[in-house]
């Protein structure tokens, strides 16, 4: 028999069997991966709808270069109107440009000169005035500060010197100032001028215990020399005196506005050495300057510790650093004293240690 005859007849029936489970498991994972298809296409439909739905909300939504641009376009007119309907605001509520300038650049100091305006940064390394800028004002012959904070106590001052001749102490003493600083010369490159009212105007203060400081006028760098002549002539007035008052350097440089590294080296190694003989006298240093003075002319950084005479007389103050006495004119007039008179508040803040 051959090898065919002898195979079992039951075989063919389990081969065929076999064949049909292979084809039925063939086809179940043929519709599994189809269902796990669809199933990925619809998970992929679902978050692409959701991504839309969240774009809608301004999540994740993709713009066009045309769109951005047209955003942007929009932004910088909705900013320009919104500038220009500020600084319109702020001229029609009677402002000066320069103020406008000053508030709008609040990182910058704004000098005006000669109808052009200048741009100095201010620097993080000098401490701050907590004055709101613009609040402390000069109108209508009074000072005032309409900010919430600091509580401000405001005493008036006036600086007296040759210009204004003999004082009359007894209508002064009745006209409410509440202290005075008496010039005692002027400092030059050349040299130094002594004033010749100091002695009286001094005299007369002590006489009516009238609280005073003593100020220099500072016109031009001046050598070792100079300052050492200068610091003679306040020694033999001041002497022995227990509590001397403090002395203000009033720098009044030349406004040129084209202050080079060197210029500003002098000056700033003038006042510092000038501070410095000052403190070793057991007197008390103020530097008095105006804006540009502060900026451009010496590296406040250098002298931040010493009190600062701000002189501006502009009608509200923006001035960025800390200050303790604002001279807000120098054409004022005052009960007693000839002629115009050098105005000054001092800035008395309730509740700070310490303004310089």
């Amino acid at each position: 028999m051959n090898q065919k005859s002898r195979q079992n007849p039951n075989q063919k029936k389990e081969t065929g069997e076999g064949s049909k489970q292979r084809h039925t498991l063939y086809f179940v994972n043929i519709i599994f991966m189809s269902c796990l298809t669809i199933l990925s296409l619809l998970v992929a439909l679902i978050a692409i709808i959701s991504l839309r739905a969240k774009g809608t909300r301004g999540f994740g939504k993709v713009y066009t270069e045309q769109q951005i641009e047209n955003i942007r376009r929009d932004a910088a007119e909705d900013g320009e109107e919104e500038l220009r309907l500020r600084i319109r605001s702020s001229l029609e509520s009677g402002k000066s440009s320069a103020q406008v300038l000053r508030e709008l650049f609040d990182d910058n100091i704004v000098v005006v000169f000669r109808g052009r305006y200048f741009f100095y940064p201010v620097s993080d390394k000098i401490e701050k005035t907590v004055l709101e800028p613009g609040l402390l004002t000069y109108e209508d012959g009074e000072v005032s500060y309409t900010g919430e904070t600091p509580s401000l106590e405001i005493r008036q001052g006036v600086l007296l010197s040759d210009h204004n001749g003999k004082v009359d102490w007894d209508r002064l003493g009745d006209s409410g100032v509440a202290e005075v600083t008496l010039a005692a010369g002027t400092i030059t490159e050349s040299g130094f001028t002594a004033d010749q009212q100091f002695e009286r105007n001094r005299s007369n203060a002590m006489d009516r215990d009238l609280p005073y400081a003593i100020c220099l006028e500072v016109s031009g760098p001046a050598g070792g020399d100079v300052m050492q002549e200068a610091m003679d002539t306040i020694r033999e007035q001041v002497g022995d005196q227990e509590d001397k008052p403090d002395l203000v350097l009033r720098l009044r440089p030349r406004e040129d506005f084209q202050a080079d590294g060197k210029e500003k080296e002098v000056w700033t190694g003038m006042v510092r050495s000038f501070c410095e003989m000052l403190e070793d006298e057991g007197m008390t240093p103020v530097i008095g300057a105006d804006p540009y003075t502060f900026a451009a002319k010496i590296d406040l950084e250098e002298v931040s510790q010493y009190e600062r005479w701000l002189i501006d007389h502009d009608e509200a103050v923006t001035f960025p650093y800390s200050f303790a006495i604002w001279e807000y004119s120098s054409e004022a007039g005052m009960e007693g004293v000839p002629g115009n008179s050098i105005m000054y508040s001092r800035l008395d803040m309730k509740g700070t240690l310490d303004i310089r």
